[in-house]
This record gives C-alpha cells, structure tokens and sequence, in this order.
C-alpha cells in the first residue's frame, strides 16, 4: 500500500479546487500553446512543530501560480486568485491571514503578462 505524505494530500486537494473551478491547472511550466489565463501549482514547504506530543503537527505553504497574457485583464487574475483563496479557506479551515496574495507584472518572458501569486499557510 502507498502512503502518501499530507504534504502530497494537501497538493492534490489544492489541485482538485483548481479543476473544481474550471481552470487549466498544471503542476509544471506551461509550453507555448496553453491557454491563458491558467494556474500552476509550484513550490511547497513544509515545517514541523510541537502543537501536540506526538510531534506530528506541520505547517504547510504551497505557492499558487496565476498567469494571463492580457494586460487589459488584471480584473480577471484577481478574481481566480479570490475563488481560489476562498476555496482554500472552506475546504481547508485556513484562516484568511494565512493566505498571501500579490499581483505583479512579468514581462521574463518577452511577453507582458500578469502573474498572480497566493501564499497558502496549512496546518496539519
């Protein structure tokens, strides 16, 4: 039998929210051809700490990637990243201040895009 870490859990569910949403969701950078806006599920960090005896208590941040191409849609970056956010909040019990949330401009790429990016705090 698999075990899978709740770190992994967490991912997944995360995943699942951004399928559950609607939107093209990938765990990697997205060749040329994806369609914006989509969501890319990147870095996770996970710290132990004592809450209870078994020392089993963690905090888990994963980084949540938004991206469009339009710069006439900034509106709709912000609005993924809320119902994300929200989703979050409900399926997670997170409260509101451990989510970050910043919107910034990107043009690394050649191409001027808006990059949306949410900071999730978990404990597990």
């Amino acid at each position: 039998m698999i075990q899978i870490s709740p770190e992994q859990k967490i991912y997944t569910q995360i995943r699942r929210i951004c399928d559950e949403l609607g939107y093209s969701v990938y765990d990697y950078q997205a060749d040329s051809q994806a369609e914006f806006p989509f969501v890319i599920l990147g870095e996770q960090f996970s710290q132990p700490f004592r809450e209870h005896k078994d020392g089993r208590s963690k905090q888990v941040q994963t980084t949540i990637h938004v991206w469009h191409n339009d710069w006439r849609r900034r509106g709709t970056v912000s609005q993924i990243m809320r119902e994300i956010e929200l989703k979050v909040i409900d399926r997670f019990g997170v409260p509101a201040e451990n989510i970050n949330m910043q919107i910034i401009a990107d043009d690394t790429t050649g191409s001027n895009l808006w990059h949306g990016i949410l900071e999730t705090d978990i404990k597990i």
